[in-house]
């Protein structure tokens, strides 16, 4: 409201201007902390994905005996609850869904980890693993060059 809005108002009667001045105020700050609010998320979104990063550049860089799978359930779980409250508050966007695929991946193979970390797993069953994953990696790329 400018000056001479408000003093037009303010011949009206005091109550009517400051009533009116108030009222736009009240609305700029309805869409200031909307405003700040969508920042706070995309802020959110933005660490989620960083942490994420971080994180699994540090459990793919360690050796399957360094990895500690309950930490990395439990990071997967957190950053899965995140991203599910960011795909409903956020406008729709690509960089949840994205970032959700990432998380899904790892969240489906993290059994498959910790079932590797048995104990009991011997000489022949860590060569029979190799020879299905030697197998499986000559299907890959006969599929490939096919």
């Amino acid at each position: 409201m400018s000056c001479e809005s408000f003093e037009a108002e303010l011949a009206k009667g005091p109550a009517a201007a400051f009533t009116k001045a108030l009222d736009t105020s009240a609305r700029f700050m309805e869409q200031i902390t909307e405003a700040a609010e969508q920042i706070a998320q995309r802020r959110e979104l933005w660490d989620c994905t960083c942490e994420w990063r971080l994180l699994t550049s540090d459990w793919f860089a360690c050796s399957l005996a360094d990895l500690n799978i309950r930490q990395a359930q439990t990071e997967t779980t957190k950053h899965i609850l995140a991203c599910e409250r960011m795909d409903r508050l956020l406008p729709s966007n690509d960089a949840v869904p994205a970032l959700f695929a990432l998380i899904q991946h790892v969240q489906t193979n993290l059994p498959f980890l910790s079932h590797l970390r048995n104990t009991d797993l011997r000489g022949r069953h860590w060569a029979a693993i190799n020879a299905e994953c030697d197998d499986l990696d000559q299907k890959t790329v006969e599929g490939v060059s096919a």
